[in-house]
């Protein structure tokens, strides 16, 4: 019991805005998740609050697409276990791949 009230406690909360690049999996309107294939892994998580309809069919449009995605990265350190980030969406922006053609 005593073991379990330890590993709820919280040691430090990090909350910061990164920026990370990769092909954009797409975003569930339905529940507000999203997927980013970053060279580090996939990351998972939830639109902001502050996202528009507009902003979601922008942000559907690039599904598929390399992308800059700027992310709110929270960060929890247990006194008992590893760190476990959470991310927010912030906005996304489509990014030219070198050697690809462009239709401007």
């Amino acid at each position: 019991m005593v073991r379990n009230a330890a590993e709820r406690l919280v040691t430090e909360l990090n909350q910061e805005n990164i920026m990370a690049e990769g092909v954009f999996r797409g975003v569930t309107r339905e529940s507000g998740y999203f997927d980013l294939n970053t060279d580090f892994g996939t990351l998972t998580g939830t639109v902001g609050d502050n996202l528009t309809e507009e902003d979601l069919e922008r942000l559907h449009s690039l599904t598929h697409k390399q992308c800059e995605a700027y992310l709110q990265r929270t960060t929890v350190r247990k006194i008992v276990g590893s760190s476990t980030p959470t991310y927010v969406l912030l906005d996304a922006k489509a990014i030219e791949v070198a050697g690809s053609i462009s239709n401007k």
